[in-house]
Parts: structure tokens; C-alpha cells; sequence
């Protein structure tokens, strides 16, 4: 064997030389073309122990005899075959195929290759070789040389090895082997333990004597080690003492481990920690001395406990004899072991046929089996059982009330159960009657015109009907907790506290007082009106007859009251004018003397105070000449009055062109003597425009003929200008100026009207929202945001004609009308028109400000009965458009307006699933870049629908997101991860270090209760704080960075890790980010399927990762695809990866492979593959992580 095994070794030396030479004539023939190959080569091909073969175009052409023999082939069966076939890997795996066939191809290049290889040999054995490939130059210029060694038995020995290895580091026993000068040369992990030191390699090359005592150190030496020498083997316990000084007492099994020589080379020692043992044999000595003592002394006391627990028995027996309801005791089998009398007497058997004896002994079967599962109830639930039942008992309905408690023994086990009968009946009558008298006078409360009340003696009410939010516009809640001082006026005030007074001395000296109290009292109501009412108040009693409080009813009768008051105002008036008219009727005949007189005084005064009033006063004849005009005029409109006296029309002259007609109409011969106003514009003078407002009114002699017309014209252009801004202002947005919504809709009807009337009228509706403005705003303020929306309306007028419509919605909406288009495609260009002048740069107080915004159309002609309709669809396309990504133009179809309202269908679905638990979660591996093992999961939620199927998030977290129906998902989301990671932990030891990652949308971080309930959900599932990692996106935090700094530093107290989930894609502040306590950056999948393509995207990842590191955060990228992504970002310092090279989303019992696997490494990294590629498009969507800001 010695011989065979050196004559091997030099085969081997001379194959190595044989290679270095070959290499050196190879490089030689580089310069000296045609030398041939040494001739002692075809030596070497047949004598040496590995296969060798010559290939051409990856075919067999030669092999040696070594060759055949590996392979277990004729030569024959193996020339001419491809060498694939030969040496197959038993896999359908193309890529090895490929990766053999660029090795043969770099070594018909020049370039050797040497390589491990794993195939099917003879009986399906599997081989591992050692291959080199090479081109020497002896060889044809074509053929390549094939060295297969085969290394299956080292292979199997490395991994029996490893096998040992493990065995050993696992155990629980100690194992150590020591020189024989007893230095310590391998020692497993238990026994470091047990010597108190932290690895391995710590305890090599350390005296074994150094863990025992001095005494124990001379046994070893004096008797044990030479024992051992002499004999092999030792078997004891001794103290072990670890080098912390902490004494452990152990069986040692120490043996001699001899070389193949058969001289000693080791001292072997196999190590038990029996410390607890030994404690607890001398522990049961102990107590065995202590039983007999205890014995004598237990029984005493059991003779004294049984004459106590007969005495007990017969106290038990008294008691239950003393309660009026039917009461009895059972044990665990349901047997009777107590009943009192009143139960006896009612089942009608003597005690000794019940004590001993179950319910099917004593009832009918069909009670009897309803009571002893009554009895198995209480007693596996240990809770007290409640029961109320009808019976029949000689046709009279009677109804039971039954309770049964389960009954503890010294164990605080259940040892049997006790129950109490009784008949309800009486109750149960007075009972119903009570609830049908409440019932009515609720009814009777709830349905009155009055309204009623009660109050206690402290004037506080305890109840109101309903009729009080009619009766003064109040809530319930309102009314009952204002004062009533602030519901009644100070005088009705004084009235009610003066009657309760009065009412409280009567009782307070014994006197009964009336029955019931009237007040008129007034009281104010909630919009302020104060009104009368009529209370009727009756005081309440108890059943000392003390009085509590009072029970009243308030009518309404303010009509009464303003009638009456009416009526007395119409008495005393009626009473004046009679006064009145006889004193008229006096003073008549007077007055008509001095009436021409007065006549004449009058005109006089008329002219002196039309010559210095402000208006212009006029006197007009019937015939249309003025006859008076007052100096006023001049000043209204720069003319002299000598102007109008000569010619009263050239006031015709100054008329605006649209005022002219109604004013010739005005002033014709059947109008001009009617009295009236008229407003009309006028130039002045100096050219302004003028509206005046005149008012006419005839003058008629006693004989009753017109004696002219006396006109005033009031100058009332501010007033005209103040009502046209105040119309202006009711149709258009005060920031902008442009059209609000009422103007909008008005013109969208009348466009509408137009289409209807005309066959080939196009218009569109385009609804604008601005991207990303609510960030603008939070960053700079409203009045920066202001200033943006107005520049926005400016660039949006400049992109319309004026038969076209901008309007302002109110925020940053907007919506434009497009009219008399000549063709659709008009609209898509103005759109875009708009689109490009949106992204240019807005220059705002000193800041550069990019913007964009996203466009929703709807084109007519359109068969919708209503503007609003227009408005919806344009914002439904609108939606379309920011949810392509923003800064798009979507063209309404009515698939969208399907998709809207299978949108409110999935909302409805989405509410019910909630409570019917239609929602499961998926977990997606996260794993270490550098060695593909595995860290820890993200949890992913999934909608199972009765009818569409399995959903993914991006589906339905938007439309929760919308509804609020988010937060009670994402809560259930955490609970159900965290027990899931809860049940890993107990089943598998590799789960205690995995960190859970769970998303938190931006509606749930808006929660100011947020903190409070993740507490309390890891509380009620027990999963520690520091594996839980919460993912934020970016955008969501910055929405309010302030209020997230505090929130995100309370979760950093309670110990729980913090991510930025898609980082790059959002709005980040610099001076924030280094604020925020978090302890990882994610970066967005888009980057990292986009790196090898886009050099941007390559420089943006090595930029987040940098940035992390700086922050002192680690790096996990989201969706790593193929290997290259995977070595790339390793090189960038990126530590942890998730995506399809790993694995999709999993249900938790796929996940659970990944758990029994331990230590390796996870697809991606020649770990187990998962059974779905990267390019699978039916699950793209997962590699996504298939959320949408959500869990």
C-alpha cells in the first residue's frame, strides 16, 4: 500500500512537470513555428493515473485507458461523442452547457482553464473532477487536451469531515483531544463553554492541568494519566474549574488515541456536566431522611382534617337548607354529592336516591342530557354559565333562571360545579310591562309637537326629547349640557328661580305643594331668535315621597303671543287714527285755503334746493322742453344748464349707442308722462363715461291735467362699478381671476347646448392639477404657492383664445373649455401647448421653481345630460394621468369610466373583506449581498376576492388609502406578521436574529395614535422591538418632517429599527435627513433595473449608498434580477438585496423552507433555486414588492 501510494505521488510530480513544460514549449513555438511537442508525451498519456483526452470542436477524439475506466466505457462508447454527453450534470440547467463551452473555447485560444465538475458516472454515481483544459502545441492545431483527475473520495472526505465537525460543535457534551505533554490541540464549543472560554481557537496550546484544583491535579498525574497509558481508558467524575474560577463537576470518559503505528499521539477526553445532577441526588437524600418525619406528622393532621371536614359537611348541608331556591353540588362525573331541601322536595325522590345518582337518573333524557352538557361546559371553561328557560308545568308557562359556577379544589383545578334555581316568572311580567310602559312614553315623547324635560332640584336637566333640535335648534347633547341660563332671557330667569323657591319653602315647612306649576317664560334659541313657550311643570317624587326634581312640558306659543300683541297694537292704532282723522277733518277746510298759497311757496323751495342739491334736477313740459335745469348739471357732465334749456336732446348726443333706444322709448309721447327710473351711460364733457340713474315723476294740476314731468339724475358709477366687481367676483376665483366654478359649468352648458343644436361642434374639457404642488407649498409657504398659481394662469391664458374658458377649481385645479375646434386632435395640441409652457422654470422671489402638471381630457360630442358629468370624466382621466407617473395627458374612454366604477365595486369588496378576513400575507426574502444568506423577511399583503381572485396591493391599497380602510389593514397586517415571526422563532433557532420589515402607508403615519398602537400590538404578540423595521417612503415623512422627527424618535425609543422605503423617487431635505433616527435607505427597484442601462441611474445608486454610509445607515436594494446586479451592487458596498434572484413573495409555509435550510445561501448565489425566474411576466408586478405606500 506504502508502495503504490508513492509510485502515485510521482505520477503526479510528473504530471505538473510535464504541464510546466508543455507551457514553456508553447510560449517557445510563439517565436519558432513547427517545433514539436516532446516526445515524451504520448509516455505520459498512457501511463499517467487521470483521464486524458483530445477534443476537437468539443468531440472526444483520443482518450488513454484511465479514461475508460473512470467512465466505465469502451473506447469506442466514448470517441466521437460530445463531451457534454460524457460527462452530463443530470440537470436540464443550460447554463453549465454554456459555461463548458466557453472554457473550451478560451483554451482553444491559448488560455488553459482548470476547473471543478460535477457528473453522472458509471451507475449513476456522481463524480467529482478536476479538469484542466489546454492547447499544447504537439497537438493538432484544432484539438485541445483534456486532464480529468477524479477527487470524489477527498470530495467525501471533506464533507464526512464537515459532518463530524458539526456533530461535535452541536453537542452538549465536551470534546477535547491534548497533546501528551498536555497542551489542549482541538476543543468543541461546549467544552469552551465549560472552561469558560469564548472560541475554540482561544483554548489551544493551554495547559490542560490549568482547570483543576491542586488536588485533583495530583490524582491526574499520580494515578489517572498513568492509568490511562497503562490500561487506555478512565472513567470518573471530577471537578472542572474554568478559568472565570466557577468549579463544574463532570464525568470524564479520558482515552489514549494511538497513530497507525500504534504509538500514543493523543489524550482523548469526553466531558458530561452532571453539576445539577449530583444536586439534585443530594437534594432527594435529603428529603428521603426528611419523608418519614413528614408521614408520621401528615397523618395526625388527616385524622384531624377528617373531623373537620364532617363538621364542614354538616355546616355545608345547613347552608344550602337555608337558601329559598332549589341548590345542589355536583362533582367532575356529574353525580350529586349536596342538594338542599327546597331542591329535594321539588324533584319529589328521597336524598338517597339523588346523592350518588346524575341527572339521567333523576330527570327525563331530553333535560338530563341538556343539563349535563351545561355542567361540561362550565367545567372546561371554568367560568361561571347563566341560563334562562321556559318550562311547562299542568299547562301554566313558568320561566326558570339557572346558574351554574364551577367549584375549585386546593389546585385550583375544577373539581365539580354548584348550581342555583329560580322561578322568574313574577320578575320577568313586571319586567315586560315596565319596558312597554317605557316604550310607549318614549313613543309618545319621541312623536309630540312639545317638547319634554325633567330636572333635578339643582335645576340641571336629565332628560330631553327630541323635539328640542325643532323646538330651539339644538342638539340633544347641547341642550343637556348648557346652563339654563344661557337658553332663558334674565327676566324669565328671575321668574323660574322665584317659583322654585317658593316651591321649596312650601316643602321645606311640610306643606304639599300645588300639583303642577304654568310659566310663561322666552327662550332663546340656537340662531339667536328668542321665542315664548308655555312650561307645565309637575314635581317628581321617590318612594320616601322626597321630592327629586321635576317632569315637565314646553309648547311653543310665540304665534299666540305676537297675535296678542298684534291685537293690542291694532286697538291702540285704531284708536289714533280715528283721532287722527277728525283732527284732519278740522283742519281740511283750512288747509285747502292755504293750499294755493303753499303751491306757490313750494315751486320757490323746489327751486332754491334743486340749485344746491348734488343731483341734477330737471323740469320737464309735456311737450319734451325743459323748462328748469339745475346747476348740478355742469358738474355731472361738463355742459352748462343753458345747454339742455336750448335743446333738452343733445342729452341725446351723449348716450352711450347701446342706452339710446331704451332711452328714446323712454321719452316718447306714451311714456315720457309716466313716472319712473331709468340708468343710462352719458360721455362727459371730458370725454368719461357716466351712468346716471333718472328718477321721474308726473305733476298734475288740481283739475287733474299733467302740468310736466320733475326729473332727477343721480350720478351712479361707483355704484354700477361696485356691482359689476361684485358680479365679477361671484363668477370668478379671487386669487387668479379667473372663472370659479359657477361660470365654469355655465359656459360647459352652453357648450353643450351648442353641440346639441350644431352637427359638427367640437369642444373639450380639459381638467389640470398641478404635480407635486402640496410640496412647494409645506416648503416656501402659501404666499409662494400663491404666487406660483397666479404665474400658472397666466402661462394658461397665453395658450387659449378668448372664445376659450380658464377657471381655477380652487387649490391647484384647474380647468380649461376649448370651443369651436376644428378637430379633436386641436385640442391634444393645445393640451400639450400648455404641458411644455407648465415645464419651463417659474423664476418666484429670488427661487427657480420646476413644475409640471398632469392633464385629463374629454372630448365632445357627448350624450351627458349634465355639465357636472363633463367635469367628472375629464377627472377621472386626470387620475389616469397621475397615476402613469405624473406630467402625462390622458384622453377619456369610457373604459375608464368602467374601471371608476369598478373602483366603487372594489371599495365596497374592500370594506366587507375587512370583516370576512379575505386578506392573506406573503414574506419576500431579504438577504446579504456578499454570501446570499438570509436576514429577514418583508411582509407583504394579498386579497384574496371570492370572485377576481388573488390581488395584488397595487389594486387596493390606493382605494384603502382613500377610504381610510388602511389603517385597520395595516394593523392587522403587523399583528399577523409578528405572530407568524413568533411561531419561527419557536420552531426554528436561526428565526431569533430575522428582522420583520412592514410598510406603514402615509394615512397610517398620519395617526397621532400611530406609536401607541404598534406598542401595544408587540406587547399583545411578544415580538421583540429591535426585529420589527418599519418602511416609510420618503415623500410621506417629508410631508411634515417636524412632526416626524418626534414620531420617529418614539419608535427609536421603543427599540424598533426605521427604513426609507424607495428611496430616490420622492422629495428628501438634506437638512432634515441627517434629523430623522433611521437605521436603513432602501433603494427603489426602478434604479436598480435600470443600472446597467442608464449610467445616471448607476452614479444616483452609488450616491444613495454613500449618503447612507455617511449617515451611518445600511443599504437594502429592491428588485436584484440577475447576478451581475447582485456583484455590482456587493462592489458598491451595498449590504443586504431582495428581488426574484432570491425569490418572489412566498406564503409562510414556502418561507419555511428557507428557515429548515439554516446557514445556506438563498437562490442567486449557488443556494437553492427558486422556482420562478426573473423573467417570469405573469409575477413582474410582485418583484415590485406589489405595494403601493402601503403594508
Amino acid at each position: 500500500m506504502q508502495d503504490h501510494r508513492k509510485t502515485k505521488q510521482q505520477l503526479i510530480e510528473e504530471l505538473d512537470d510535464l504541464r510546466e513544460r508543455l507551457e514553456e514549449a508553447r510560449r517557445k513555438s510563439l517565436a519558432t513555428p513547427g517545433k514539436r511537442l516532446p516526445k515524451d508525451f504520448q509516455h505520459f498519456f498512457d501511463l499517467t493515473s487521470d483521464a486524458v483526452f483530445t477534443l476537437e470542436d468539443g468531440s472526444i477524439k483520443d482518450c488513454n485507458d484511465r479514461a475508460k475506466a473512470l467512465f466505465g466505457r469502451s473506447r469506442k462508447d466514448i470517441l466521437n461523442k460530445p463531451l457534454a454527453e460524457l460527462c452530463p450534470t443530470g440537470t436540464q440547467d443550460d447554463a453549465a452547457a454554456q459555461a463548458l463551452h466557453n472554457r473550451l473555447n478560451k483554451a482553444q485560444s491559448g488560455k488553459p482553464q482548470r476547473f471543478s465538475w460535477q457528473c453522472i458516472g458509471p451507475r449513476d454515481k456522481t463524480l467529482d473532477l478536476e479538469m484542466t483544459l489546454s492547447a499544447p502545441l504537439g497537438l493538432q492545431e484544432s484539438h485541445i487536451l483534456l486532464i480529468a483527475r477524479d477527487v470524489t473520495e477527498q470530495t467525501q472526505a471533506k464533507e464526512q469531515l464537515s459532518v463530524f465537525h458539526t456533530f461535535l460543535d452541536t453537542s452538549d457534551l465536551g470534546f477535547g483531544f491534548a497533546t501528551l505533554d498536555r497542551r489542549i490541540a482541538y476543543a468543541n464549543t461546549s467544552l469552551c463553554r465549560m472552561l469558560g472560554i469564548q472560541s475554540p481557537g482561544e483554548a489551544l496550546g493551554r495547559d490542560v492541568l490549568r482547570f483543576y484544583s491542586k488536588e485533583t491535579v495530583a490524582l491526574l498525574t499520580d494515578t489517572i494519566l498513568p492509568q490511562v497509558v497503562e490500561q487506555g481508558r478512565w472513567v470518573g467524575e471530577l471537578p472542572l474549574v474554568s478559568i472565570h474560577g466557577v468549579t463544574m463537576e463532570t464525568m470524564q470518559n479520558i482515552f489514549l488515541i494511538r497513530d497507525h503505528e500504534g504509538d500514543a499521539q493523543y489524550l482523548g477526553n469526553v466531558l458530561t456536566d452532571i453539576t445539577e445532577r449530583n444536586k439534585m441526588e443530594r437534594e432527594l437524600a435529603l428529603a428521603r431522611d426528611n419523608l418519614e418525619d413528614l408521614v408520621a406528622a401528615r397523618t395526625k393532621e388527616l385524622t384531624e382534617t377528617t373531623e373537620q371536614l364532617a363538621s364542614a359537611k354538616r355546616q355545608q348541608a345547613a347552608l344550602l337548607d337555608s337558601i329559598p331556591d332549589l341548590a345542589w353540588v355536583k362533582d367532575r362525573d356529574g353525580k350529586f354529592i349536596a342538594a338542599n331541601r327546597a331542591f329535594i322536595r321539588a324533584i319529589g325522590l328521597d336524598e338517597s336516591k339523588i346523592l350518588g345518582f346524575t341527572d339521567l337518573d333523576v330527570w327525563p333524557k331530553e333535560h338530563a342530557d341538556k343539563y349535563m352538557r351545561d355542567d361540561r361546559k362550565v367545567i372546561e371553561s371554568g367560568k361561571m354559565a347563566q341560563v334562562t328557560e321556559r318550562i311547562h308545568d299542568d299547562d301554566q308557562e313558568i320561566w326558570v333562571e339557572t346558574i351554574k359556577v364551577p367549584i375549585l379544589d386546593e389546585n385550583l383545578e375544577v373539581a365539580g360545579t354548584a348550581g342555583i334555581a329560580r322561578d322568574i316568572t313574577e320578575h320577568l311580567r313586571i319586567m315586560r310591562e315596565l319596558e312597554e310602559s317605557m316604550h310607549r312614553y318614549r313613543l309618545l315623547a319621541e312623536n309630540t309637537g312639545d317638547l319634554i324635560w325633567t330636572i333635578n332640584r339643582d335645576m340641571r336637566l336629565t332628560y330631553l326629547s327630541p323635539s328640542v333640535e325643532r323646538f330651539l335648534g339644538y342638539t340633544i347633547d347641547e341642550a343637556m349640557n348648557m346652563p339654563l341660563e344661557e337658553r332663558f332671557t334674565e327676566d324669565s330667569m328671575t321668574q323660574i328661580r322665584t317659583e322654585l323657591a317658593n316651591f321649596l319653602a312650601q316643602e321645606k315647612a311640610g306643606k304639599r305643594p300645588e300639583k303642577s306649576v304654568t310659566l310663561e317664560l322666552q327662550e332663546i334659541c340656537k340662531d339667536g331668535r328668542i321665542i315664548w313657550i308655555e312650561a307645565v311643570a309637575q314635581p317628581m317624587r321617590d318612594d320616601a315621597d322626597t321630592l327629586t326634581g321635576f317632569v315637565g312640558v314646553s309648547r311653543d306659543i310665540t304665534r299666540r303671543k305676537e297675535a296678542e300683541a298684534k291685537l293690542t297694537r291694532l286697538n291702540e292704532e285704531l284708536e289714533k287714527r280715528v283721532e287722527r282723522r277728525t283732527q284732519a277733518l278740522r283742519s281740511e277746510i283750512a288747509e285747502r285755503k292755504r293750499s294755493e298759497q303753499a303751491l306757490r311757496e313750494s315751486e320757490e323751495r323746489y327751486r332754491t334746493v334743486a340749485d344746491h342739491t348734488h343731483d341734477w334736477e330737471s323740469w320737464i313740459s309735456p311737450e319734451g322742453k325743459a323748462l328748469y335745469i339745475s346747476p348740478s348739471c355742469e358738474r355731472i357732465t361738463g355742459y352748462p344748464p343753458d345747454t339742455f334749456l336750448a335743446d333738452f336732446s343733445f342729452l341725446e348726443t351723449m348716450l352711450h349707442p347701446e342706452d339710446l333706444p331704451l332711452w328714446k322709448h323712454y321719452m316718447g309721447d306714451e311714456v315720457r308722462l309716466m313716472s319712473g327710473s331709468l340708468d343710462f351711460r352719458i360721455r362727459t364733457k371730458e370725454g368719461d363715461w357716466r351712468w346716471l340713474c333718472q328718477v321721474s315723476r308726473l305733476v298734475r294740476g288740481d283739475d287733474g291735467r299733467p302740468l310736466g314731468v320733475r326729473a332727477s339724475m343721480r350720478d351712479i358709477t361707483q355704484r354700477k362699478r361696485m356691482e359689476d366687481q361684485l358680479q365679477f367676483d361671484a363668477l370668478h376665483d379671487p386669487l387668479t381671476g379667473l372663472a370659479n366654478r359657477t361660470l365654469c359649468l355655465d359656459r360647459f352648458s352652453r357648450a353643450m347646448e351648442r353641440a346639441m343644436r350644431r352637427e359638427r361642434y367640437f369642444f373639450a374639457v380639459v381638467f389640470l392639477d398641478l404635480d407635486r404642488f402640496k410640496v412647494v407649498n409645506d416648503s416656501f409657504g402659501h404666499a409662494f404657492g400663491d404666487s406660483l398659481l397666479k404665474d400658472v394662469s397666466r402661462r394658461l391664458l397665453a395658450c387659449v383664445r378668448h372664445l376659450d374658458t380658464v377657471s381655477r377649481f380652487g387649490g391647484d385645479e384647474f380647468i380649461i373649455l376649448l370651443e369651436e375646434l376644428a378637430s379633436p386632435r386641436e385640442a391634444i395640441r393645445t393640451v400639450k401647448r400648455m404641458q411644455h409652457m407648465l415645464c419651463e422654470p417659474f423664476h418666484i422671489e429670488g427661487h427657480e421653481i420646476q413644475s409640471s402638471a398632469s392633464f385629463g381630457i374629454f372630448l365632445s360630442p357627448t350624450l351627458s345630460e349634465k355639465p357636472e358629468d363633463l367635469l367628472q370624466y375629464a377627472n377621472i382621466a386626470m387620475h389616469r394621468a397621475k397615476e402613469a407617473g405624473r406630467n402625462r395627458i390622458k384622453v377619456f374612454t369610457s373604459r375608464m369610466l368602467e374601471q371608476a366604477v369598478l373602483a366603487m365595486t372594489l371599495e365596497t369588496d374592500l370594506r366587507r373583506a375587512v370583516a370576512n378576513n379575505e386578506f392573506f400575507i406573503h414574506y419576500q426574502p431579504i438577504v446579504t449581498l456578499n454570501d446570499s444568506k438570509l436576514v429577514g423577511f418583508e411582509a407583504l399583503v394579498r386579497w384574496r376576492h371570492p370572485v377576481r381572485g388573488d390581488l395584488s396591493p397595487a389594486e387596493f391599497i390606493p382605494i384603502s388609502e382613500e377610504t381610510g380602510l388602511i389603517i385597520e389593514l395595516g394593523q392587522w397586517v403587523l399583528k399577523q406578521a409578528c405572530l407568524t415571526m413568533m411561531a419561527w422563532r419557536e420552531a426554528f433557532p436561526n428565526a431569533d436574529s430575522l428582522i420583520l420589515s412592514v410598510n406603514l402607508s402615509a394615512k397610517q403615519f398620519s395617526q397621532p395614535e400611530l406609536v401607541e398602537r404598534i406598542r401595544v400590538i408587540l406587547r399583545e404578540t411578544g415580538f421583540p422591538p429591535d426585529r420589527l423595521r418599519l418602511e416609510i417612503t420618503e415623500t410621506t415623512i417629508m410631508e411634515s418632517a417636524e412632526i416626524a422627527v418626534d414620531k420617529l424618535e418614539r419608535f427609536r425609543d421603543l427599540g424598533i429599527k426605521l427604513s426609507i422605503d424607495d428611496f430616490g423617487t420622492g422629495y428628501s431635505s438634506m437638512n432634515y435627513l441627517h434629523r430623522f433616527p433611521l437605521d436603513t435607505l432602501k433603494i427603489d427597484l426602478s434604479f436598480v433595473q435600470r443600472m446597467h442601462a442608464s449610467p445616471e441611474d448607476m452614479e444616483i445608486i452609488k450616491a444613495i449608498i454613500n449618503l447612507a454610509h455617511n449617515l451611518g445607515m445600511e443599504v437594502v436594494a429592491e428588485g436584484v434580477e440577475q447576478v451581475v446586479q447582485q456583484q455590482d451592487l456587493c462592489g458598491l458596498n451595498c449590504e443586504y438585496g431582495q428581488g426574484f434572484l432570491y425569490s418572489r413573495p412566498v406564503s409562510p409555509e414556502t418561507a419555511e423552507e428557507f428557515l429548515r435550510r439554516e446557514d445556506e445561501p438563498i437562490a442567486g448565489n449557488g443556494g437553492p433555486l427558486s422556482t420562478q425566474t426573473a423573467n417570469d411576466e405573469d409575477n413582474v408586478e410582485d418583484n415590485g414588492e406589489g405595494k403601493d405606500e402601503g403594508p
